[in-house]
């Protein structure tokens, strides 16, 4: 439910500042198309990579095992990287989307 209300409070923010034609910056457009494409690679690999199956024994399980990707990292290792970074980064959008607003007064700043 709070992950919920975040994201509609999110969306209706950036509408509201569209709406008053607030410029936004280069960082986090940039930060917004690497959180976007690190989601999307991360959400892939957890989707379409098969390397476990609970409903069978565990020797067929470990028939569907592969071969490591970089070394000793595997697919279920690239997952974690990738889905903390895009966390991350996603947190790092969240705290850079009001940074057109450093130049103007708090008085001024309208809710």
């Amino acid at each position: 439910p709070w992950q919920l209300w975040q994201d509609q409070s999110s969306g209706i923010n950036a509408e509201y500042g569209a709406i008053r034609k607030e410029k936004v910056m280069r960082s986090t457009v940039v930060v917004l198309t690497s959180a976007a494409i690190l989601w999307l690679l991360s959400s892939m690999i957890f989707l379409f990579t098969r390397s476990i199956d609970t409903s069978v024994s565990p020797a067929e399980s470990r028939a569907l095992n592969r071969e490591c990707l970089l070394g000793p990292i595997d697919s279920h290792d690239m997952w974690h990287c990738l889905s903390a970074l895009s966390m991350f980064l996603t947190e790092i959008l969240l705290l850079n989307l009001d940074d057109d607003q450093m130049e103007v007064k708090t008085v001024e700043i309208y809710f």
